[in-house]
């Protein structure tokens, strides 16, 4: 492109000196030249008042009108239409004469048949020449002069059948109708025409034979117009048409094949012994076919001569449409009809929506036919062969034979044939459009296709192509020939032409083609190597600082980004910068013109240097590098805003990078509110330039979603996921990556609305997408992850969270670098799930994973101080309380340094010490933290403040552990006025300080006193919906209830435990089976033991469930089951229960205790009553051998089981605990 643009320079440089400025252009030759490069044209401005200036300065210049003719409608879309007037009459008559190889005065002009006719073509230059050269036609086959006579009765027919054809118009589609009907056709007497060209194409295409209409000619027609000028893409609808001439010999095959496969439908009523369709005739009435459009002048026969390697010259014959009014004509002929109009049956039968495929198939199988015997690198190749290397793939593709078309775009001899045939340039640009193409069939097929993947095959061709590319820059620089493959012809024949030479400019060009490609479709390594080979040969040939070898280094910078090799992606584009900041301006002040004028190329020049700056900013981002990002942006904003209104969309992409670098730095306030007036910044500038509802501004809205939720501003969120969620869904056919961004805003909606379930419902969903369709991308996957991790965390699903931060944590680790500071956020995200779960080892070695990383990356920050409380907090949590006060004292001198003396987080860490000396029971020491925390926070925040109050409830807990409960009540007191008056009565903390001060009254067995705190607590707790929270209240006052002997309130309390808990948790969860626990037993307390039992069966199952067989919980359960079946007395039951506590508790290996011996002891007495002594006495003697070292916390019952060994009395008095510690006496065995 650089080469193309300094030619241009030099052209327009020379134009500029000519004396009089004046030229005229006719390009009237581009109807096969589809690939041309269209600029415009220097036009002069319509100012008076300049053009008066410029007169009295003596500078007034004359510009250049150029006028531009074409055949290619599709190359005059954004040209000025020039309307010309109809033909007169006179002019009519005389074309009418001519075409029909008449002279201009010949008698028959003069006659009113004449002149009736050219009134019915309404005067229109082709529909006058049509009918002439329909009247020649029937003049040399009639050979009399009354065929004026007989075309004034067609003509007059043709007439009559328009208005079918406008009643037909009404039964198509919008698009057929457009196809059917010239674009641009003004309303008036002149619409006429098109529709009358139409009916008299079709009576002259359909000639009579034995009186009866032929189809033969119109269908060949119709074929070849869809096969050779209809050039529809595979991976689009959309059709054009093309002008490209086609040689008769291709013509002549593909027609005779056509007819032999179609021959029963043609020849249909036809069975004469000289059938137009026997064999022996086919041939001859194919050059009919051809002779007769000619004649009828639709098809045009242009004859080439070519000069062959052997200096020989070569004659050929081609075929070309003369207007695109008889292409669209033949595009019409090819559509399926309605079943209304005049077309015949057969005709109907004919055509079919398989046509297209069905014919391309034709010309493929037709021209293997011909060539059987030719090489695709065929060194004198005809004009079918030429035809075929530049247009055989898209035929193939458009007969869906995509597995021959797979093959032969990997071909070498095809390769090496289309560069020798079209050249280098144009060579591959066909190999790479054809390419593309195929990947896009191969990439939506609806059938399996046995072939390589689509990355693959286009890999492998462009591989075959690329070496093609080094064989002819071999070729260029030896002066001499070099050992080729035989298949080739002599070296010194392919050093000389042209086509096979490729000069190192021209290659590393190419190179940038084919990896441009490649880059497109994700194909990364392979595009890599080809940017390196097009990086080398274009220094070579240009020098290192030149523009085009920095667009390379942008290009690799872009796709090791693409890739995630991050430190070679900032390599290249730090190598670009350097080219871009070296280039000096006023080297191209030589070759700039009045159209590249010197102010353009410096802001060329700038602006890429933006947009690399730019993308090293989203580099160091991804690194965690933040501060050299937001730098890099910031540079790039400051060149773009220099001409604000040519950059606003560069501007609101760097601002939009700009707001991300902001919100992955640390978290802080400071930096999310940067994000969101950087965010805000960017929505402003896409607003501007795209509207409201443009899918552009969707990205914005979505990640200043991200930043309240980050802020904890959810319900500030939801409007702008809302907003979001609009505009992708307003999208026709959104893409897969729109799909997940719907799905993410959705899933992000549900767990802000407390849908919680089927927010992981959605980012499942989205992760499995990932994997399918839109290739493991595992940094977005890891943000799924992640996602769903915090969203289990709020379910409290500890152990489901821990694996969604470990998926997360292996994707990070793979993507970004183990270094990375996103994968120290997800590692101390991980640490605190495994202290909630009681892990505590795993949760610090990954905390100081994640230290180590942070430290590493950001020194003495935030960030790190962070992560040196959380070592504290769960070192504390551990018991390592020598580590952990080593932990507390190094964040808070790192707090101190950052902050101050005085700062809140001194503060936090102050308080986060005195618990640890509350936890070790230095409670004068805990108390000095508090006191210095207490005081820091009143001089910062007042004494109102919820910190204040944290920090009183604080104290208030370690006076309880020190049994104070007077003092303790007075700072939960103070605590709970500064919270009421900052959050009013119904808030959570003020319940949470209800439920502390009633559970201290209740210690202190005030049960009134603690029945008024705790129902406060609940009424608040149930108020606001904290229903868990408020079920471990009422738990509380349940006992109270238990405590003052009102054992049905106590009952209902735990119903209705019961029943929050199932609301929210479902009927599954070990919050749930602690409900029927307390309910079972409240009920076995008011000797209900069915009841008991059955709460306590179920209870049993949710447990095994939720815990497994083996756990502790769950020998508890089978422990009070067993001691209700025995007070039940269902013996059997009782003893399959016990045993089964026993064998979980030798499992285990659980620490023996008293309610082992009491167990123990019970399964004696049951095996007593059964008669068993020898199993009995086994039970008790294990019971007896336990309580030796217990005797002296339980005498009675050690005294008991001595006596019992020792008399081995038939009656006797066994002693049992009950679920509540009670004593259960047993006098006789009668009792049983």
């Amino acid at each position: 492109m650089t080469t193309y643009l300094s030619s241009r320079r030099k052209q327009q440089q020379q134009l500029d000196e000519k004396e009089d400025g004046k030229i005229l252009i006719v390009l009237d030759d581009v109807y096969c030249k589809e690939d041309l490069y269209w600029f415009q044209f220097d036009m002069p401005a319509d100012d008076s008042k300049k053009d008066e200036e410029d007169t009295e300065k003596g500078t007034k210049k004359i510009y250049c009108d150029i006028l531009t003719t074409t055949k290619l409608r599709s190359l005059t879309s954004s040209s000025r239409t020039i309307v010309t007037h109809l033909l007169s009459e006179k002019e009519s008559l005389s074309l009418l004469m001519t075409e029909a190889s008449l002279s201009r005065d010949h008698v028959a002009s003069t006659s009113d048949e004449a002149k009736d006719i050219v009134r019915k073509c309404a005067y229109h230059p082709l529909a006058v020449r049509s009918v002439g050269r329909w009247m020649g036609l029937k003049y040399e086959t009639a050979g009399v002069v009354n065929s004026v006579e007989e075309i004034h009765q067609d003509v007059y027919k043709c007439m009559q059948s328009v208005a079918s054809y406008e009643k037909d118009v009404n039964e198509l589609s919008q698009q057929q109708r457009i196809q059917r009907i010239r674009q641009g056709v003004k309303k008036n007497e002149e619409e006429k025409a098109p529709n009358l060209i139409y009916a008299i194409m079709n009576h002259s295409l359909s000639p009579a034979l034995d009186g009866k209409s032929t189809n033969l000619i119109k269908f060949c027609f119709a074929a070849f117009v869809t096969v050779f000028c209809k050039t529809t893409s595979p991976s689009s609808s959309r059709s054009c048409f093309s002008l490209i001439p086609i040689p008769t010999e291709t013509a002549y095959e593909f027609f005779q094949k056509i007819v032999e496969t179609e021959e029963r439908l043609l020849s249909e009523g036809e069975r004469a012994e000289d059938s137009f369709f026997q064999s022996s005739h086919r041939k001859d009435a194919i050059m009919l076919i051809t002779e007769a459009l000619a004649e009828l002048g639709v098809f045009h026969i242009i004859n080439q001569y070519n000069v062959q390697e052997d200096d020989t010259v070569k004659e050929e014959a081609f075929i070309q449409i003369n207007h695109d009014i008889q292409i669209e004509y033949g595009d019409y002929l090819s559509m399926p009809q309605p079943s209304s109009n005049s077309f015949s049956s057969v005709w109907k039968k004919l055509i079919n929506n398989d046509s297209e495929k069905k014919w391309n198939n034709t010309y493929v199988s037709s021209f293997y036919s011909l060539k059987q015997q030719c090489s695709w690198n065929d060194a004198n190749p005809d004009g079918s062969h030429v035809y075929a290397l530049s247009h055989m793939p898209t035929h193939m593709l458009r007969a869906k034979r995509i597995k021959e078309c797979c093959t032969l775009l990997r071909n070498e001899f095809f390769i090496r044939g289309r560069i020798y045939s079209m050249g280098f340039q144009e060579a591959v640009d066909q190999h790479v459009s054809d390419v593309e193409a195929l990947y896009e069939e191969m990439l939506n097929a609806t059938v399996q296709l046995d072939l390589d993947e689509p990355n693959d095959v286009m890999q492998d061709s462009y591989e075959k192509l690329a070496d093609a590319i080094k064989r002819g820059k071999k070729l260029h620089d030896l002066s001499n020939g070099v050992d080729f493959d035989e298949s080739d012809h002599s070296s010194a024949a392919a050093t000389t032409h042209e086509n096979r030479r490729c000069t190192g400019l021209l290659a590393g060009t190419l190179f940038h083609r084919l990896a441009y490609s490649l880059a497109q479709k994700n194909n990364w390594a392979p595009a890599i190597g080809l940017y390196r080979s097009s990086e080398n040969l274009i220094s070579s040939e240009l020098g290192e600082e030149t523009e085009i070898v920095a667009s390379i280094l942008y290009s690799m910078g872009w796709i090791f980004f693409e890739m995630d090799d991050y430190e070679k992606s900032a390599s290249a584009l730090k190598d670009c910068l350097y080219i871009l900041n070296a280039l000096r301006t006023d080297a191209y002040a030589k070759t700039a013109t009045k159209s590249f004028p010197l102010t353009q190329i410096q802001f060329r020049q700038e602006l890429y240097k933006a947009k690399a700056l730019a993308k090293l900013g989203e580099v160091m981002a991804i690194m965690s590098e933040y501060d050299s990002a937001i730098e890099y942006y910031e540079k790039s904003f400051d060149i773009l805003k220099k001409e604000p209104n040519r950059n606003r969309m560069e501007m609101s992409m760097v601002l939009h990078g700009k707001g991300l670098a902001y919100y992955w730095k640390n978290g802080e306030k400071e930096d999310l509110e940067q994000a969101m007036k950087c965010f805000e910044q960017s929505l402003r500038f896409k607003q501007v330039i795209l509207g409201f509802s443009d899918i552009g501004l969707a990205s914005t809205y979505e990640q200043m979603g991200n930043v309240m939720v980050e802020m904890g501003e959810t319900s500030a969120a939801v409007p702008l996921y809302d907003e979001a969620l609009r505009i992708i869904k307003q999208v026709e056919l959104p893409t897969q990556e729109q799909e997940t961004d719907i799905m993410t805003m959705q899933g992000a909606l549900c767990c802000i609305n407390g849908y919680y379930d089927k927010g992981i419902s959605l980012y499942s969903k989205i992760t499995n997408i990932m994997k399918r369709k839109m290739g493991y991308q595992e940094e977005k996957v890891a943000c799924i992850f992640n996602l769903m991790a915090k969203a289990y965390e709020k379910i409290e699903e500890h152990r489901k969270a821990c694996k969604m931060y470990e998926e997360c944590l292996k994707l990070r680790k793979s993507a970004v670098g183990s270094d990375h500071l996103k994968v120290a956020s997800t590692l101390y995200d991980m640490a605190l799930m495994f202290h909630k779960r009681g892990k505590p080892t795993r949760a610090l070695a990954c905390l100081e994973e994640s230290r180590r990383i942070r430290i590493d990356r950001l020194g003495s920050s935030v960030p790190v101080a962070e992560t040196l409380q959380q070592l504290g907090n769960i070192s504390k949590f551990a018991a390592q309380y020598g580590a952990a006060i080593n932990f507390y004292e190094g964040a808070l001198a790192m707090r101190k340094e950052l902050h101050g003396e005085s700062h809140e987080s001194v503060a936090d860490v102050l308080q986060e010490m005195g618990d640890l000396m509350d936890d070790l029971g230095e409670f004068e020491n805990a108390m000095n933290k508090f006191e210095e925390c207490l005081n820091l926070r009143k001089r910062r925040l007042g004494e109102k403040h919820e910190d204040v109050a944290s920090i009183l409830n604080a104290m208030g807990l370690t006076l309880l552990s020190k049994e104070e409960y007077e003092r303790s009540m007075s700072f939960f007191e103070e605590a709970l006025t500064i919270r009421i008056d900052v959050f009013g009565v119904e808030h959570s903390l003020v319940g949470d300080t209800y439920d502390i001060m009633g559970c201290i009254e209740k210690t202190r067995e005030k049960l009134d006193k603690a029945l008024v705190f705790l129902t406060k607590a609940f009424q608040i707790r149930e108020q606001i919906g904290e229903i868990l929270k408020a079920s471990d209240t009422l738990e509380i006052i349940g006992e109270i209830h238990q405590e003052q002997c009102n054992l049905k309130e106590e009952v209902e309390c735990c119903k209705d435990i019961l029943w929050m808990r199932r609301k929210v948790l479902g009927n599954t969860h070990g919050k749930v089976a602690d409900a029927l626990i307390l309910l079972g037993t409240a009920r076995y307390g008011m000797s209900l033991y069915d009841s008991a039992i059955e709460d306590y069966i179920e209870a049993l199952e949710i447990c095994r469930d939720v815990y497994g067989h083996s756990d502790e919980r769950v020998a508890s359960v089978q422990r009070n089951i067993g001691i209700m079946q025995y007070r039940a007395g269902n013996l059997t039951e009782a003893k399959h229960h016990l045993d089964d506590f026993v064998k979980i508790r030798r499992v285990n290996k659980t620490k023996e205790a008293a309610d082992y011996v009491n167990i123990l002891s019970m399964i004696g007495n049951i095996h007593r009553i059964n008669g068993d002594e020898i199993q009995a006495k086994a039970a008790w003697s294990e019971a007896l051998e336990i309580l030796l070292g217990l005797a002296e916390e339980y005498p009675e019952l050690a005294q008991t089981l001595h006596t019992l060994l020792e008399t081995q009395i038939t009656v006797a008095g066994k002693i049992s605990v009950g679920l509540r510690g009670e004593e259960i006496h047993e006098e006789n065995e009668e009792e049983y």
